[in-house]
């Protein structure tokens, strides 16, 4: 594996789809607007998928809004827009750390086999709840919607699990016999 590959697989963030310097901005701006549609808001929480969040206006005002900035997937917007609702407040913690604390192993293992965008959302809101309401908006948009397209699942999965075992695995301390281990084989 080459060093360059190695490195864009450790970076925890990534961008998903071509934006331009205001698509980040345009998401954030959206995301907070929904304080102001609570009745869309809890439509999009409680949309069963990604075809009930289509037929959601605020669904349509993200898409408008990133439309000259990105080229979107509509599955992987639905996506994006189905979690960023289920979001209370904003987090500076990269989410594939933020659910490393949270999440189990056999739950993650479930979220990397994401067959389809309806399966995405419905494990990526289920995963979500359990940080009680705050991740990072920028995270979790580019990631549901990475996981909600079907070009960039594979990527983003792979991408996910290094970042999430990576702090995960980081957090843990050595045991005596590892550290005995590294010893002698130093």
């Amino acid at each position: 594996m080459s060093d360059a590959l190695q490195e864009t697989e450790r970076k925890p963030w990534f961008d998903p789809f071509r934006m331009g310097p205001k698509a980040p901005g345009a998401i954030r701006s959206w995301w907070k607007s929904l304080e102001a549609a609570k009745g869309e808001r809890a439509e999009m929480r409680r949309a069963a998928g990604t075809q009930a969040l289509v037929f959601v206006p605020a669904y349509h005002r993200l898409r408008l809004a990133l439309e000259a900035e990105a080229r979107c997937d509509a599955d992987g917007l639905a996506v994006m827009a189905g979690c960023l609702a289920a979001l209370q407040e904003a987090v500076p913690h990269p989410l594939p750390q933020a659910l490393a604390g949270k999440l189990s192993p056999l739950r993650f293992r479930r979220l990397l086999h994401v067959s389809d965008a309806d399966d995405a959302l419905r494990l990526l809101r289920r995963s979500l709840a359990m940080l009680n309401g705050g991740a990072n908006v920028r995270d979790v948009a580019a990631w549901a919607y990475a996981f909600g397209t079907d070009a960039l699942r594979e990527t983003a999965a792979r991408r996910f699990a290094f970042a999430y075992y990576g702090e995960r695995l980081e957090a843990q301390p050595i045991s005596q016999d590892e550290a005995a281990d590294a010893a002698d084989n130093a």
